[in-house]
């Protein structure tokens, strides 16, 4: 799959909101974009790996933009990524991005994504 190397950068802060942090690449560093859609993803932070979720695309369910972004939520990590360069390996793409009829329905499909990505990678 794709491998992303890109800066974290600030953004709106709705997923910090709703529980679940997400570092946002700045895409503008990228060649090509990946295909949209949501992956089991592999984070290199300060030379250590984690596992993550990753978002490639819009965010139809909290944003009505059509801007597309690329936002990672590392799992089992706390700190400060801001400024940060970050490695992104898209290992398994799990599904394409969705409308939920409200935050409450997203939220359990991330939790859903966060075990599938957990299972995916697990012996990786």
């Amino acid at each position: 799959m794709d491998i992303i190397k890109a800066k974290v950068i600030h953004g709106q802060g709705k997923g910090a909101e709703m529980g679940f942090a997400t570092a946002n690449q700045q895409i503008s560093q990228l060649e090509k974009l990946p295909e949209i859609g949501v992956y089991a993803s592999k984070v290199k932070i300060d030379d250590k790996q984690y596992i993550g979720i990753t978002n490639v695309g819009t965010r139809p369910t909290v944003d009505d933009a059509a801007k597309i972004t690329i936002e990672t939520h590392v799992l089992d990590y706390s700190g400060d990524l801001y400024g940060k360069i970050i490695e992104v390996d898209l290992v398994y793409r799990i599904r394409d991005i969705k409308k939920f009829a409200n935050t409450q329905q997203l939220l359990k499909q991330i939790n859903d994504d966060k075990e599938t990505a957990r299972e995916l990678l697990a012996n990786d």
